[in-house]
């Protein structure tokens, strides 16, 4: 999308969530991303979110290349929209340092999108998702390993995760 979906209520997430838990079929296994239980302004409810963190996981790495250029095609509207990409990241100065910050700037004036990226998964999003799996989803059975987003790829790891389940 060009600009940024607006986020519903909590109320009304919370309503679509149920819609969506309902057309699941019981008897079939339920894969899920693990997330916080905060998603931008609202939140998990508590009981699904107990029940996440007591899962059993499934780690799947993807290389960070791959990952770059994903996220890149996913998020146009960032690129887009240099002043409203800044005023993001300025959200989370606190956490990253002036220098840090400071460099991003430059990147997205020079439209280094891939730098940009690269270094924001390595020195932000990474070590935080890392922090938040050891703390939330302590049950990690299985680790495998995308080579790309390729179809082919795709359905390799997900013949190994249906002999997983």
């Amino acid at each position: 999308q060009e600009k940024p979906t607006p986020q519903p209520s909590q109320r009304y997430f919370e309503s679509l969530l149920l819609q969506q838990l309902q057309n699941f079929d019981v008897n079939k296994i339920v894969w899920l991303e693990s997330e916080s239980n905060k998603i931008g302004r609202v939140h998990l409810p508590l009981s699904l979110w107990q029940k996440m963190k007591q899962a059993s996981c499934v780690e799947i790495q993807l290389p960070i290349a791959a990952r770059v250029n994903f996220l890149l095609q996913e998020y146009p509207y960032l690129v887009n929209n240099p002043i409203f990409l800044k005023a993001k990241l300025e959200l989370i100065k606190s956490r990253i340092g002036k220098h840090k910050l400071n460099q991003w700037y430059q990147f997205i004036d020079s439209e280094q999108w891939q730098y940009l990226v690269k270094d924001l998964l390595i020195c932000h999003y990474d070590p935080t998702y890392s922090q938040s799996i050891e703390r939330d989803f302590t049950n990690v059975e299985k680790q495998l390993n995308l080579i790309n987003l390729s179809d082919d790829s795709i359905k390799e790891i997900l013949g190994k995760l249906v002999l997983y389940s």
